[in-house]
């Protein structure tokens, strides 16, 4: 993940943006240094960074450091086919400050 987040800090460092998030999808099997992952971040001036984990893989060892503590992690269930989506459109929402509804019109909890 470090290049990418390096790659998200040189693509919107120069830009006046009101939120830059980086969304992963991933079996949490990364081989970065955590307090590196973290710095990397940082540097980028990511507003939030989510990673979506399959639920049930437990391999959240990088992830799980305490370096990271300001990465969020999510697990979603693989047998439906809206979980991820709804991930992805709570981050969005609650980078534009936009209401997520579900399909019944009901008001969803934002992303953290």
């Amino acid at each position: 993940m470090v290049p990418a987040a390096r790659l998200v800090g040189q693509r919107f460092r120069a830009e006046d943006c009101a939120a830059v998030a980086v969304a992963a999808v991933t079996d949490g099997q990364l081989g970065d240094d955590p307090a590196q992952l973290r710095d990397e971040l940082a540097a980028a001036g990511l507003t939030r960074a989510l990673v979506l984990v399959p639920d049930g893989t437990g391999r959240l060892a990088t992830l799980g450091a305490p370096a990271l503590g300001g990465v969020v992690v999510h697990g979603f269930d693989t047998h439906g086919g809206d979980a991820l989506a709804v991930a992805y459109g709570k981050l969005v929402a609650a980078l534009t400050g936009q209401r997520l509804t579900d399909r019944q019109g009901r008001q969803r909890p934002a992303a953290t």
